[in-house]
Parts: C-alpha cells; structure tokens; sequence
C-alpha cells in the first residue's frame, strides 16, 4: 500500500488549523492540487490527520470500516453535551441506536411529527410578509427551532412564551461554547464565552430533567420502561435533540433550497403537488448544498483505503461537500440538476450529507420528512424571488453549518389561486 501524500508536521508549529477555518476551500483546493490526490495528510487541531475528499474515499471510510473507526468528536464537544449517542462507540452505540430508532420512527411518533409540523408550519408561513422581503435563513431557523422544541420537549410556544424564549437564548449561548476557544474563566463579572456555555447547559438540563419527571417530553414512556439505562442518559439526548446544531442545520437546507430555486417561478409551483419532483430536489440540495461540510473520524487500528494505508491514531476528516460534487460520479457536478435523481443510478446511499453506512444519523427520516413538509407547503401558498438578484452573488460561510454569508433577502408573493 502507498503511503499517504502530505506532510505530518511539528505539534502546534507544524498545524494547519488556522489555515484551514480561515478558507476551508482554499485549503482543501491547494493540498489536492498540490498533492495530485483526493486523500492527503496534515497537521490539523494538532492531531495527524488525513483528508479524504473524493466520493469512493468516503464512502469507503463510512461503510467498508466503520468497524476500524470511531467518531471523532468527544475531545472537542463531551463537556458541552454530556454522555449521548454521538460520543458512544461498540456495543453501547449499537443499543443506544435500536432505542433512538424504535422512539423515531413508531407509527405514535410519526402521527406527532406531521401533527407538530403541519401546525407550526402553517403559523410561520402565515406571518410572511408579502411586501417586505425577508432574511430567509433567520426565519426558517425560527421555524426549526419551535418545532423542534414542541417535539422533544412538547412545549407551546404561545403558551410557554417566556420558557420558550428562555431555552432560545440558553440554546444559542451553549452553541456559542461550541465554536468557541475552551477555556473555562471568570474574571470578576466576566465569564468565557465556554464558561457562560457550560452555565447555559446546566441550565438546559434543569428544564429538561424538570420535563421528563412531569412526562412531558418523547421519552417520558420510553425512560418510564427502563430502556434507557437511566434518566440522565434520557436528558442527555434531549439536549442534543433541542440544541442549536438541528435548528441551524435544517435552517441551512431550506435556505438552500430556497436559493436553489429563486428564479424559477413554475419549478417552485411543481413542489407542491409533484411529489417525484420534491423529493428529487431535496436530494440534489442535499448533494450540492450540504449543511456540514464534512465529518471527523479516529482510526482505532490499522487499515487501507482506496490504496493508502491509515495509521491507528489518525484522525480523519472527510468533506462531504467534496465528495458529493466528484465528476467521476456526478456528471456536471457543480450544475444544479434536480432531474439527475430521476430514473437514474443514483440513489440515497450515494449522499453524505445525513451520513452514511451504520453510524448515519438516526433523525435522518425526520430531517427528510421535515424539510419536504415545509417546502411543499410554502410552495403551494407561494411564489418567491431573490432580492436584487442581479446585484447577489450568494457567497457562502462554510463552518461549522453551511449558510449565505451575507444575509439571503427573499420576496415571498401569495399564488393568485389562494
């Protein structure tokens, strides 16, 4: 097997992470270029690391040795979350997956997930303002976000207005802890923007633990059964599941499709009752426009991917953007070409962006279900455009979730069938 192109550098002096969060593309551009190879190594969050960006690559990596890795996100996000599915590997993943999924996915849940949706759906798209255009990645942020509240913790947001806005701002304070440097400091009446994280998810868990004994939360009955191991696991997953990364993340699908779709009025009308149409468009945003860019993995032994070998150790980073605009797979990859997923070879198992092979996200049905709902309604009520299109560029922020990076203004118009 071939060693991997690139370079390990030094600890700290030698890391590329600055380069790479300054302009994660140009980074990922110039060690391909530079390394003639969609798979090379560096120095990155003072880990080797190697980079996969092609689509074999990475579908290798997630199918053929899920068994060789494990996720790679403890180190950085453990203190902010706690003990949940993401930072599990083995036995106890493969347990925590069958209770998640039979919760997911019961027929009972199915009926409140479409209940839920179509409810808060219908009062946000009620609201739009016709004559003022609006910054459509904010709005559809808050539209993810209270259903996501009204589903794992089955709260009202009309009634519960002031412990709705509460967990809002607690949410957002714990995200900022995400992304930031994590240092635990208080210096009179300042605080870290870590440690004000951490104070917010104590909070977080307060209210939660307070909705789980009043049984007012999805996995109230399933605790009550004893499948979790204990009420504290429960409450752990709920805050990953009201979090700010699900709402940010849906958020950024929707925007997209939105974008995708500004300027073809008779397309947009097609979403609502073309179901064929819809769901081929979800796919071709999701291949295009995917809201994380891409996923870490550590090697826990040995292996050889695509004819390099990957030390145990590593740490891996794979660009689902990348991978799922490969010209080896997908003809005219940067064209957005809905009629592709039509009648063609491709299917789910060739996207990213969800995950893929054993360990993809277990919500990812929902996601789907969701962001479908949402379209085919707004489709069916509205027409929308770009505003000043001629003067937009859509530039993009790529981390941590794919959004416009200056704010995406959107004239929504009421359809004259209404």
């Amino acid at each position: 097997m071939a060693d991997l192109p690139g370079h390990i550098g030094m600890p700290l002096f030698g890391d590329c992470s600055t380069e790479f969060y300054k302009d994660m593309m140009h980074f990922i551009n110039k060690h391909t270029v530079k390394h003639k190879s969609t798979i090379f190594s560096a120095r990155f969050l003072n880990t080797p690391t190697v980079f996969i960006t092609s689509h074999a690559g990475v579908k290798e990596l997630l199918n053929d040795h899920h068994d060789k890795i494990e996720l790679g996100y403890k180190a950085f996000m453990h203190h902010l979350y706690g003990d949940n599915i993401i930072f599990t590997n083995g036995s106890q993943a493969d347990s925590l997956r069958t209770i998640l999924t039979s919760i997911l996915t019961s027929e009972e849940s199915k009926q409140h997930y479409q209940d839920v949706m179509k409810r808060i759906t219908e009062k946000h798209l009620s609201t739009l303002e016709q004559s003022q255009p609006i910054a459509v990645y904010k709005f559809f942020k808050r539209v993810a976000t209270e259903i996501c509240l009204c589903l794992f913790l089955d709260m009202n947001l009309h009634q519960s207005e002031e412990l709705s806005s509460q967990i809002t701002t607690l949410t957002t304070a714990h995200w900022h802890g995400i992304v930031s440097v994590p240092v635990n400091l208080k210096l009179g009446p300042s605080k870290s923007t870590y440690r004000k994280a951490l104070e917010a998810k104590a909070e977080l868990l307060t209210i939660i633990h307070s909705k789980l004994s009043d049984r007012c939360t999805l996995f109230s009955e399933t605790n009550e059964d004893g499948e979790f191991f204990n009420t504290q696991e429960a409450a752990g997953h709920l805050l990953l599941f009201i979090s700010a990364l699900i709402p940010k993340a849906l958020a950024s699908l929707l925007t997209s499709f939105i974008l995708a779709t500004a300027d073809s009025p008779d397309f947009q009308q097609s979403l609502a009752f073309d179901l064929e149409t819809l769901q081929n468009t979800y796919h071709e945003v999701q291949r295009m426009w995917p809201p994380l860019v891409g996923g870490r993995r550590l090697a826990k032994q040995d292996f050889d991917l695509c004819g390099y070998h990957i030390p145990a150790g590593h740490a891996i980073v794979y660009l689902t953007h990348h991978a799922q605009r490969d010209p080896g797979v997908f003809t005219d990859p940067d064209v957005f070409k809905p009629d592709r997923w039509k009648n063609s070879q491709y299917d789910d198992d060739d996207l990213f962006a969800v995950g893929n092979g054993p360990r993809d996200c277990i919500g990812r049905h929902l996601v789907q279900d969701m962001v479908k709902m949402i379209m085919q309604k707004l489709s069916a009520q509205f027409a929308w455009q770009l505003e000043n299109p001629e003067k937009h560029s859509i530039q993009y922020k790529w981390l941590p979730v794919l959004r416009p990076k200056d704010e995406a203004m959107i004239t929504f118009k009421v359809r004259e069938h209404q």
